[in-house]
């Protein structure tokens, strides 16, 4: 009701004018940064921000609004913004209260949010000692002040040493910022965490309770104090206090009476040590770990030899998943009432499992895989009854994987499917085992046996399915119908625009129906995106190649930097290279320079690699300049380079045979070539061009002769 009526107050405001608001009365101003002050602590900066920005519009040099439009810049990472509102200030009040927060809220702004989710999310899994760590390689040297400071203390506070020191941090931010009720409280709390302390931080907590910013945690953490605290002698006054303030609280009121009726000797219970194990797992009942790991450990400190205290930490430690010191304590305390075993038996087992789990992840980070293997394996073996721990299966198949024994880990993977058909982890693994082993239609039906709304969890589904739609146009196309196989590459690269691999596919087709430009503008897509990307170059280059415009594909995969090169792009390289001075070299002989073009030959020749392409086109070339015994030699050596000879290779050698006026091989090389079918459009186009060429000569021929009746 209470926020209803704000947001209502702040609409009315809103639509004020200008002029108006610059009449308000000193009243306003105070309910505007009521306003202000009320979404601060309920961590709405962006409301917060509105009522500033009015109270501003009203005086341009009010300090309040300037302060609190800077912290709440700085506190919704525009420390930009907030460094503005800061040089005003300072011109107007330079010796605000204010400024210190506000510089302390825009140093922690300047942190990288997504390096600080590390330290936090250890922190929220209970894994304080490794949480302190990844904060210090963050903040290096310089702890900062303000609240990501107290951040970094409180998280301090739950390792093993780390009380004293994050009790003095917080010390110092109480210090450092007199008018912050947050930093009192968290003293506060602090100090009620051990028994000798404890005392302190109830009075702490009792000043600070009537702060209307912090007071709800802080009556929240008072009334958990004196549940905790180990009353004695003089202690009733804590209770007295609060209860006067708020009033009937049954479990309170029956540990103050406690104290009345006995005189206050000190003896709350027959035996204190049961009082503070009662309160111990209270705490961890209400999954307070670092709470109840104080008061636990406090109980080893007090009693040594207590069963319940050490399991009780040791329980603590299993669910802060610190499990090496889990398994440690639970042995100790059952080594010291081994006939409360039963008790304990299974959480000491969970213990156990999930500290070879956790060793043989730390091997598999340290790149031992096969120590990762093989304590994996070893801690399913001791996995707790009645538990089947998925997660530690699917971590092994991925180890098998790491070890290239795909076989193994799809089996692993398929089984934990069995199980939970939706476990994301074996779900993502079984399709990338598919997908390496081009299965790719199998990789998609995996996935598509999720619910929709899980499908975008899977990486790569969409070049996935977009893979397959290119396997099925590969299908098409050696079939002969170019006109599915166009279909299933436009729904290809509607799926995965950025593989090169199918516009290529695709501009092959639009090459063979004569849309040539069609077919350059789609790979120059890509291109035009991404400039740089080896595969574009390349496949552009191929592209170029089948348009024989060797240089310029050349000058292509020259941009593609030398270690980025594949040995594809390096086998292309040459083939342009062979194919564009060949063909120089029958310029050169046609422009009367054949000395210049048998140079630029013997220079190609070692170059051919026993390609049939290659080897064809040096025939051709010292065909150019009249070498004809060479040309027909490498012509010859491509034949016989390949098993199957291709029909444009047969072609290439009947126009070499044409050119060299070998007339009873080259009808002999005809015959057979009119008897085959898979010739390509151009090739067709060829063939019927070479045949005309030949009859025009043979007429000619017969013309010179005179023999016109033959």
């Amino acid at each position: 009701m209470l926020q209803r009526l704000f947001v209502l107050i702040l609409g009315a405001c809103l639509l004020a004018p200008v002029p108006l608001l610059a009449q308000q009365s000193d009243g306003s101003d105070e309910q505007l940064v009521s306003q202000a002050r009320y979404w601060e602590t309920r961590g709405r900066f962006d409301l917060a921000r509105e009522s500033w920005l009015k109270l501003l519009r009203a005086n341009p040099e009010n300090p309040a609004a300037l302060s609190g439009l800077a912290y709440a810049e700085a506190r919704s990472s525009r420390p930009a913004a907030a460094q503005v509102y800061l040089d005003r200030l300072r011109e107007t009040a330079p010796s605000h209260p204010e400024i210190r927060r506000i510089e302390a809220a825009i140093r922690q702004g300047s942190y990288d949010q997504e390096r600080l989710a590390v330290p936090r999310g250890l922190a929220r899994q209970g894994r304080y000692d490794e949480a302190v760590e990844a904060y210090r390689d963050i903040f290096g040297d310089q702890i900062p002040s303000g609240r990501l400071g107290l951040e970094y203390y409180q998280t301090l506070a739950g390792t093993e040493t780390g009380w004293e020191p994050a009790r003095r941090g917080i010390e110092a931010l109480v210090e450092d910022a007199e008018d912050e009720p947050l930093y009192k409280l968290a003293l506060g709390q602090h100090l009620t965490y051990r028994e000798e302390s404890r005392r302190a931080g109830i009075s702490r907590l009792a000043e600070v309770a009537n702060d209307p910013a912090v007071g709800s945690a802080a009556k929240q953490a008072w009334r958990q104090a004196l549940l905790w605290l180990n009353a004695r002698e003089g202690d009733a006054r804590y209770y007295q206090t609060y209860l006067r303030r708020y009033g009937a609280d049954e479990e309170l009121q029956a540990r103050y009476n406690d104290l009345v009726v006995t005189g206050e000797t000190g003896v709350v219970a027959a035996d204190p040590r049961i009082g503070m194990i009662q309160r111990a797992y209270e705490t961890l009942n209400s999954s307070d770990l670092q709470a109840a790991a104080v008061q636990f450990r406090e109980i080893v400190e007090t009693y040594p030899q207590d069963e319940e205290g050490l399991a009780g930490l040791g329980i603590v430690r299993l669910r802060q998943q610190r499990f090496a010191e889990a398994r440690d304590l639970l042995e100790r305390a059952i080594q010291r009432a081994p006939d409360k075993a039963k008790k304990w038996q299974e959480a000491l087992a969970t213990a156990r499992f999930w500290e070879r789990v956790r060793d043989a992840e730390a091997q598999r980070e340290l790149g031992n895989v096969q120590a990762a293997e093989a304590g994996l394996r070893s801690a399913l073996q001791i996995e707790p009854k009645g538990v089947r721990e998925l997660s530690v299966r699917s971590t092994l198949a991925d180890v098998l994987v790491q070890q290239n024994e795909f076989r193994a880990a799809e089996q692993l993977y398929r089984n934990i499917l069995a199980t939970d058909p939706e476990y994301m982890d074996a779900v993502r693994g079984l399709i990338g085992i598919l997908a390496r082993e081009q299965r790719v239609e199998e990789a998609i039906a995996v996935a598509e046996r999720l619910p929709k709304d899980m499908l975008r969890d899977i990486p790569n589904l969409s070049p996935l399915k977009a893979t397959y739609l290119r396997e099925q146009a590969q299908a098409a196309q050696k079939a002969k119908d170019d006109a599915s196989a166009e279909r299933f590459l436009k729904d290809a690269l509607l799926l995965d625009p950025n593989s090169p691999w199918i516009r290529m596919d695709l501009a092959r087709i639009y090459q063979r129906q004569g849309r040539v430009r069609e077919a350059n503008t789609l790979v120059d897509g890509i291109l035009s995106s991404n400039p740089r990307m080896p595969e574009a170059l390349f496949i552009k280059a191929l592209l170029l190649s089948e348009q024989q415009r060797w240089y310029e594909g050349l000058q292509l995969l020259e941009q593609i930097a030398l270690d980025a090169r594949t040995p594809g792009m390096a086998d292309l390289q040459r083939r342009l290279w062979v194919r564009y001075q060949t063909e120089r070299a029958g310029v050169l002989a046609r422009y009367g320079r054949p000395d210049v073009a048998r140079r630029v030959l013997r220079e190609v020749e070692p170059n051919h690699g026993g390609q049939a392409e290659l080897l064809g086109a040096l025939a051709s070339g010292w065909a150019e300049v009249g070498e004809e015994g060479r040309a027909l030699r490498f012509m010859r050596e491509a034949l016989s380079a390949t098993a199957i000879q291709t029909a444009g290779l047969r072609l290439q050698y009947a126009a070499l045979l044409f050119k060299l006026r070998q007339d009873a091989e080259f009808e002999v090389v005809m015959e057979d070539l009119v008897r085959r079918s898979d010739f390509t459009e151009q090739e067709s186009l060829d063939l019927a061009n070479l045949r005309i060429a030949y009859r025009l000569r043979q007429a000619d021929l017969v013309r010179e002769d005179g023999d016109l009746a033959r």
